[in-house]
């Protein structure tokens, strides 16, 4: 019999090891933080159309494992739902919070500064002529 580490474990084994230690948890964030890493940039980027998001995508990322940490406790290991499952539907809910701090920043009438994104050069006149409309 060889001996086993932690990161031979299945998902649903190591979240049941991750309730009782974080060390566990940390071969859960290596296994798949790349998955949630390239989902929330491949969702921001088709939202915002620009390498400034891989920012954002990196901050969901981070912002993910911190909610499943925080919640570990509520994932049901006997429902027989994948891990990675739980963990994109929080990426998900996650990059909709993202999207929604972006459309804030980029049409708030107050702000000092207007945040152009590349795609969305053609549209500065008609922020313009909003921006002015709602002075």
């Amino acid at each position: 019999m060889g001996t086993h580490t932690l990161s031979d474990l299945s998902d649903q084994e190591l979240v049941r090891q991750a309730q009782l230690a974080q060390e566990a948890f940390n071969i859960l964030v290596e296994r798949y933080w790349q998955d949630i890493y390239r989902l929330a940039q491949t969702h921001l980027r088709a939202y915002c159309g620009s390498r400034a998001c891989d920012s954002d995508a990196e901050d969901v990322t981070q912002e993910v494992f911190v909610r499943a940490y925080i919640n570990l406790a509520h994932f049901d290991t006997a429902r027989n739902i994948p891990f990675k499952t739980w963990l994109l539907g929080i990426t998900l809910n996650c990059c909709r919070e993202v999207r929604r701090q972006i459309r804030r920043r980029r049409w708030d009438p107050e702000s000092p500064e207007l945040i152009l994104l590349e795609n969305e050069a053609a549209d500065f006149d008609l922020w313009l002529n909003i921006h002015d409309t709602l002075r």
